[in-house]
């Protein structure tokens, strides 16, 4: 695989993982931090669907 992609697949994965956890152990009253945790969700999924589609790209050239 690319570097490029396996490092953006990498980064998505820790994003997502390190946010969840952050969101768990802080937690609020009501679910204040669900925003805060779908913008987690969002830019690790970003990030790894991003490394995915540029392994393909670079595999497509």
């Amino acid at each position: 695989m690319n570097l490029l992609s396996l490092l953006m697949i990498g980064a998505g994965f820790v994003v997502e993982v390190l946010g969840v956890l952050f969101c768990v152990v802080n937690s609020g009253d009501a679910g204040i931090n669900m925003p805060l945790l779908f913008g987690f969700l969002a830019i690790g999924s970003l990030l790894t669907v991003g490394g995915v589609f540029w392994h393909i790209l670079s595999k497509r050239l």
